[in-house]
């Protein structure tokens, strides 16, 4: 590994490290929700479970937002790499909850 890519690399992990610092306080959104019911069904769950989605997947594009605009800037080749690891994990999580989904264990 060369400076070049040690220094790009040493960046990318201050950055996530300061933005999952700057969300360090996130709610416990889920918990929060099904606090306010009285019983726990299939329903509670499932909305809840939405919410918290909602919720949480603003924090996460939020973040790879600022991410990616600072890679951009200065190294295109990494914010691009950036994009395609992500597009990889989405197909994965995807296709692992529709398959997950599926079946009780």
């Amino acid at each position: 590994m060369n400076l070049k890519s040690m220094n790009i690399n040493t960046a990318i992990v201050f950055g996530l490290i300061s933005m999952t610092a700057a969300h360090a306080e996130v709610k416990d959104y889920y918990s929060e929700c099904t606090n306010k019911h009285d019983r726990m069904n299939n329903s509670v769950v499932y909305d809840c479970s939405a919410h918290a989605d909602e919720k949480y997947k603003k924090i996460i594009n939020s973040s790879y937002k600022k991410i990616h605009k600072a890679l951009k800037s200065t190294y295109p080749d990494k914010a691009l790499a950036l994009e395609k690891s992500q597009l990889g994990w989405l197909d994965y999580r995807n296709n692992y909850c529709s398959l997950a989904g599926s079946y009780a264990i």
